[in-house]
């Protein structure tokens, strides 16, 4: 059972005070730019799909509170790298990483270089969005000039190098989704899924093995990763795209002002 005085609870509690401070912070003219160019690429044809990332605190699997208290540099966590639509999950082989320091890992293109391909064999042409402010990115204050008009430079999603060029090489267009849009994005949704379904269903993918006078605790994370991208279902998706289109419509109307 999870309380108020959790660990998972709060974690959970300060990502909605941050979404929502972002919602009532962020710059609209950014927002509308962004959203007539993805829908206007929608309407050539192009299928939007978003890429990003997460972290999974081994804590949230093991159910072991100490260990959320050590010291981030002392941290194992698993990182998932994934994308998805309307359609649901993109059918391709989703990286799944556990480390200890994710930043010594050199970006490869060539992780980038398969997603547009599976892309390309699975829906055509692609509106590639990205969202570069993550749980690992400091975060930046840029300028009100739009950052996500056609990007000259790769965006790191470590370990992919998402590449402008690669993307149009197949097709695609690479689009990097606003400063402070996290509402915009329906991964954010995806994410919470997953580790909700990983938080309350960890003791089903556990196993205790006795040894004499000791007992040892077996967590079969990859299993429970499987199952809660599972959860997120191809309908969870298309209710998630909804309210992000409601959102795109509340700019679109002038809301925002």
């Amino acid at each position: 059972m999870v309380t108020i005085d959790s660990p998972d609870m709060r974690l959970r509690l300060r990502h909605l005070l941050q979404r929502t401070w972002k919602r009532k912070n962020n710059h609209g003219p950014q927002c509308t730019d962004f959203i007539k160019d993805i829908r206007q690429l929608q309407s050539n044809g192009f299928y939007r799909v978003y890429l990003g990332e997460t972290e999974i605190p081994e804590h949230l699997l093991t159910g072991e509170i100490t260990s959320a208290n050590i010291n981030d540099s002392r941290k194992h966590t698993w990182s998932i790298i994934h994308a998805g639509g309307v359609r649901g999950w993109v059918p391709w082989k989703y990286k799944l990483l556990f480390h200890l320091n994710l930043r010594s890992m050199a970006p490869s293109e060539d992780i980038f270089q398969d997603f547009c391909v599976t892309l390309s064999e699975c829906y055509g042409r692609c509106a590639i969005v990205v969202d570069p402010q993550n749980w690992r990115t400091p975060r930046r204050y840029p300028s009100p000039i739009s950052c996500h008009r056609p990007l000259s430079s790769p965006v790191d999603l470590l370990p992919v190098r998402c590449c402008p060029k690669v993307a149009q090489e197949h097709g695609h267009e690479l689009i990097q989704l606003p400063f402070q849009c996290a509402h915009l994005n329906p991964l954010n949704s995806a994410w919470s899924t997953v580790k909700w379904f990983a938080v309350n269903n960890r003791g089903k993918y556990s196993e205790a093995i006795y040894d004499k006078d000791t007992v040892q605790k077996y967590i079969l994370c990859t299993e429970l990763i499987e199952g809660s991208l599972r959860k997120m279902t191809k309908r969870k998706w298309e209710e998630a795209m909804s309210r992000v289109w409601k959102n795109e419509n509340y700019y679109l109307n002038g809301n925002n002002r």
